[in-house]
């Protein structure tokens, strides 16, 4: 399916030489992968969020203190931060391998 693929029989072997990829397929390949990233970084904030809304009803169903809701925003909110951190690093990895290719 416009892969360029040309099958050929060897005998009982079938062999199917795969051509490098194109500077334009390169470039779409780290357009899909940044699209992915920013897919994974929305999913990691509705969590957040989701989390977020959970430990605000348990302080208001005194479950929580004050001081127990701001400390645990605080560490979801690092948590959040250092995955949404990794995963721009690994698409920046990710591009400059399909890249040099």
């Amino acid at each position: 399916a416009g892969l360029n693929l040309n099958p050929q029989v060897d005998g009982k072997v079938i062999r199917v030489p795969v051509p490098r990829p194109s500077q334009e397929l390169r470039e779409s390949m780290v357009k899909l992968a940044a699209k992915h990233s920013e897919q994974a970084k929305v999913m990691l904030r509705r969590v957040r969020q989701d989390c977020m809304q959970e430990i605000k009803q348990a302080e208001k169903a005194k479950r929580l203190t004050k001081d127990e809701l701001f400390t645990i925003e605080k560490q979801l909110q690092t948590l959040t931060d250092d995955y949404v951190k990794k995963a721009a690093e690994v698409t920046a990895l990710k591009e400059k391998d399909i890249l040099s290719s």
